[in-house]
C-alpha cells in the first residue's frame, strides 16, 4: 500500500516525496472467504492525499482522506479459491505397472495441510502430491483431495472427484494352451464351399481397444482392431492336411504379446474305436465305481455311450460322462448297472457315420474278494516259512562230518580231513561225507 500527495486532481506525488513513509497495518493470516481490514497511515501528509493498496505491484484499491493525518482503511474480501486435482498422465488412464502422479492444487492460500480420499475412504498420505510408482488394478477408482488452513478454527476446501482408469496388462504366463486362460482356440465347421477353421484369438485380461493378428507359419493371414478382447478369423482348409503352425498376436498402445502356437491339421475319425474298462476300489477292496474310456483318432471327435444298446445321457442317477465325452464313470454300482457297454465316435463337424467300439461287460461283484487283513496274514506266513527254511539250512551245513576212506588208485593223492595242505602220493582214495 503506497500513499501519494496530489497537487491537483490529475497529478500525484510519488511516495518517496513524502517526508515520512506510510505505515501499513493489518492481519498476516486470514481465512479464505473472510473479510480483512488494512489500515494505511502517513500522519504528516497534507490533504488531499491518495492512498493506494497494491498486491504484487498491482493496485487493488485506493482511498482519499479529507482530513490531515487521517488514515485510509481498506476492507477486502479474501476470495475463496477452488482446490483442484492435476494428474499425470492427463487424462488419468494408465496401464498396470505404469506411474500415476496426482497433485492437489489451491489457487490461493497458505499454511495448508492436505488430505487424500480414494473411493470416499480417507488415505494416510498427507502431502500435496500422491505418487503411485507402479499402478495395479486395485488403484482404479475415484480420487479427490482437501486443503485445510493450518491455523485455529481451520477451514477446508475440497476438490472435485476424478476417475482413474487402470487398464490391464496381459500376463503370458497365465495364457497357456490347454489351461484356464487361452489366447488361441480352434474349431472346425462345414459350409457349402467346404471346410473352414474358425479361429478365436482372445484374452480374459487387458483393456481395449486391441489389435489382433492371425499368423500361419509366421505369415499374417488377417488382422483386425476390436473394442473387445477377442477376434474371430476363418481359414479355409482341407481335411488330413498339415498346414503348419497357427499363432495369435495381440497389441494395444503399450504392449504386444503372442500366443503359443497350434498345429492347423484336422484329422478325421477313422479306424476302430477302442474301449477300456477299469474298476475303482476303496480301502477294503470293495468295488465302488467303474471307469470306461473311449479312444479313437481324430482332432474333433464326438462321442456317444450305450448300455445294452440303450443311449445314455450326459448325466444320470448313477453315471456321468466327462472329458469331452471320452470318459464314462459309473458312480455307483448295482445290479441295474451290470451289462454290456460300448461307445461310438464320429467327426463333430460333419454328418459322417458313427464308428463303434466292441461291447465290454461290466459286472458288479461287490468286492475284490481278498481283504487287507487276509493279505497281511498270508504275507506273514510266507516270511515265517522263509526264515525257518534258512535256519534249517544253516544248521544242517554246520553240523555235518566228512569221513575219508582211502583206496588204491594209481598215481592218486591221499588227503586227510585234518590236514588238507599236506599231501603225498597214494595208490587211491575215496571221500565219504556222513552227517553227524
Amino acid at each position: 500500500m503506497v500513499p501519494s500527495s496530489s497537487l491537483n486532481q490529475q497529478y500525484f506525488l510519488p511516495a518517496h516525496s513524502l517526508s515520512q513513509k506510510p505505515v501499513l497495518t493489518g492481519p498476516t493470516l486470514s481465512y479464505l472467504g473472510s473479510q480483512v481490514v488494512f489500515r494505511c497511515e502517513a500522519s504528516v501528509a497534507r490533504p488531499p492525499v491518495v492512498y493506494e493498496l497494491l498486491k504484487e505491484e498491482h493496485i487493488v484499491a485506493n482511498r482519499t482522506p479529507t482530513e490531515m493525518g487521517q488514515p485510509a482503511t481498506f476492507k477486502l474480501l479474501v476470495t475463496l479459491q477452488d482446490t483442484y486435482l492435476v494428474t499425470d498422465p492427463n487424462p488419468p488412464v494408465v496401464y498396470e505397472g505404469q506411474r500415476l502422479e496426482l497433485s492437489c492444487k489451491v489457487q490461493n492460500g497458505s499454511h495448508l495441510t492436505y488430505q487424500w480420499h480414494f473411493n470416499r475412504m480417507e488415505l494416510s498420505h498427507r502431502g500435496s502430491e500422491l505418487d503411485i510408482t507402479q499402478v495395479t488394478e486395485h488403484n482404479a477408482g475415484n480420487y479427490f483431495c482437501s486443503a485445510m488452513n493450518d491455523i485455529e478454527n481451520p477451514r477446508i476446501s475440497y476438490s472435485s472427484e476424478i476417475h482413474v482408469v487402470v487398464r490391464g496388462m496381459v500376463d503370458l504366463d497365465e495364457l497357456l494352451m490347454d489351461s484356464g486362460h487361452k489366447l488361441l482356440s480352434l474349431t472346425v465347421s462345414k459350409n457349402d464351399s467346404g471346410y473352414q477353421a474358425d479361429v478365436m484369438c482372445w484374452s480374459d485380461r487387458g483393456s481395449p481397444p486391441v489389435s489382433f493378428w492371425l499368423l500361419l507359419n509366421e505369415t499374417t493371414v488377417e488382422s483386425r482392431e476390436t473394442t473387445t478382447l477377442s477376434a474371430r478369423f476363418s481359414v479355409p482348409l482341407r481335411l488330413e492336411v498339415n498346414y503348419g503352425k497357427l499363432q495369435c498376436w495381440m497389441e494395444n498402445d503399450v504392449q504386444k504379446l503372442s500366443s503359443d502356437t497350434m498345429m492347423l491339421e484336422v484329422v478325421t475319425v477313422l479306424g476302430r474305436v477302442q474301449l477300456q474298462l477299469d474298476y475303482l476300489y476303496d480301502t477294503s477292496f470293495t468295488t465302488v465305481a467303474a471307469l470306461l474310456q473311449c479312444t479313437t483318432r481324430g482332432t474333433f471327435p464326438e462321442f456317444a455311450w450305450f448300455q445294452n444298446n440303450t443311449p445314455l445321457g450326459d448325466k444320470g442317477d448313477s453315471h456321468v460322462i466327462t472329458n469331452q465325452g471320452r470318459s464314462l464313470i459309473l458312480t455307483s454300482l448295482s445290479a441295474r448297472n451290470s451289462g454290456y457297454y460300448h461307445c461310438k465316435a464320429k467327426d463333430s463337424f460333419d454328418n459322417s457315420s458313427w464308428a463303434a467300439s466292441q461291447a465290454i461287460l461290466v459286472q458288479v461283484t461287490g468286492s475284490f474278494g481278498v481283504s487287507i487283513e487276509t493279505i497281511a496274514i498270508l504275507l506273514s506266513c510266507f516270511l515265517l516259512l522263509v526264515i525257518v527254511g534258512t535256519v534249517c539250512f544253516v544248521v544242517f551245513r554246520l553240523n555235518k562230518v566228512c569221513l575219508l576212506q582211502t583206496a588204491k588208485v594209481p598215481g592218486g593223492m591221499r588227503f586227510t580231513a585234518s590236514m588238507m595242505d599236506h599231501y603225498q602220493p597214494v595208490q587211491s582214495f575215496s571221500l565219504l561225507c556222513v552227517p553227524f
